[in-house]
Formats: C-alpha cells, sequence, structure tokens
C-alpha cells in the first residue's frame, strides 16, 4: 500500500468514529509501515489520531516521528511494546505497552 491509500483508510476510520484513535505500526505482521511523512499527514487530517504504537523495531524511524509529530501535534502520544521503553521515552515517547 502507498502512503495515500494509507492516508485515505486512517482519514475513513478516524472519520467514522467518535472517540480518540490510536494506531498501529507494525510493519513485519501487518506489511506497511507509517512513516513520519505518512504519520504527520494523518495527525494533521485527522485530529481525533491521538497516539500510536510503534512495534517497528526501528528506533532511527521511532526518532523521526517522535521530532515530526512534535511539531504538529505536541499532545500526540507515542509508545513502544517491549522493544526498547527506556530508550523510546528517553527520545520522546510516553510509555509502552505490550
Amino acid at each position: 500500500m502507498t502512503g495515500p491509500v494509507l492516508l485515505a483508510h486512517f482519514s475513513a476510520v478516524a472519520g467514522a468514529v467518535g472517540i480518540d484513535v490510536l494506531l498501529y505500526n507494525f510493519p513485519a505482521r501487518l506489511g506497511v509501515t507509517i512513516t513520519a511523512e505518512l504519520l504527520v499527514r494523518v495527525v494533521e487530517r485527522c485530529p481525533n489520531v491521538v497516539g500510536m504504537k510503534d512495534a517497528s523495531y526501528d528506533m532511527q524511524a521511532f526518532t523521526e516521528i517522535v521530532r515530526r509529530v512534535r511539531d504538529v501535534a505536541p499532545d500526540f502520544h507515542l509508545f513502544t511494546g517491549v522493544e526498547y521503553p527506556l530508550p523510546g521515552m528517553a527520545l520522546g515517547g510516553h510509555g509502552c505497552f505490550s
């Protein structure tokens, strides 16, 4: 799937519900990656997307996501699984859950 297709998908889902939405980035299981660029576009378009769990095992991508999204949505929450909870929080993440 491409960025525009994923953006349309997340926009449709977020727009169809009246609650906050958390995204889940797990490329190894889902076959798609939520990049920093895509996430910024989703957050700009969908104010009820308030956070994401990142299970990409890619600390460089996690760091870029924190950096880019913080400028667009300061209250956005980024979580990890058990992959890197303490380094993730040191870089600006908000915790972890598994």
